[in-house]
């Protein structure tokens, strides 16, 4: 019964969330952005929300109060186990390499900051995701998250 209300659930399944977004991300929509996929609540409330241009998916999930945004290729999977997706402070600690700016855009419950940290960055990434071949980005963030994880291991 699940897997049946899942496969037939409606796009804007969270309302709240997705008007949340449009509100703080709205500049996504106007460039091309659109929901595709939405996750029924499951144990602590947690959300998920997927959306997608011509290149980029974004991935917008709270899980356990933490607000948690994650991009990828279009070609990335939807859902909490979606592939080729990359956690946002990942991407700024590739852009920056600097662990002290990653860790100041740890994410916030506030929709709000998370957007005005977001859009900062978000020429940025929609430059490399654009521009370098997909191989060679997840390598190099793979390289950045084992760094971030590194330093973070170094700070506790």
């Amino acid at each position: 019964m699940w897997n049946l209300f899942k496969k037939n659930r409606p796009i804007e399944y969270r309302v709240k969330e997705t008007t949340l977004i449009k509100k703080h991300f709205g500049f996504l929509f106007e460039q091309g952005f659109s929901i595709i996929h939405t996750e029924p609540p499951e144990s602590f409330n947690n959300w998920l929300i997927d959306l997608q241009s011509d290149f980029l998916r974004i991935q917008f999930a709270e899980d356990r109060g933490e607000l948690i945004i994650r991009l990828g290729p279009q070609k990335a999977t939807t859902g909490w186990h979606g592939s080729h997706l990359w956690q946002f402070q990942i991407l700024i600690f590739y852009l920056t390499k600097n662990f002290e700016v990653s860790k100041k855009h740890l994410f916030t419950k506030k929709m709000d900051e998370a957007a005005t940290y977001f859009q900062e960055y978000y020429p940025k990434i929609q430059e490399i995701m654009k521009s370098e071949s997909f191989n060679e980005l997840e390598a190099n963030l793979e390289k950045s998250r084992s760094i971030l994880l590194q330093l973070k291991l170094e700070e506790m």
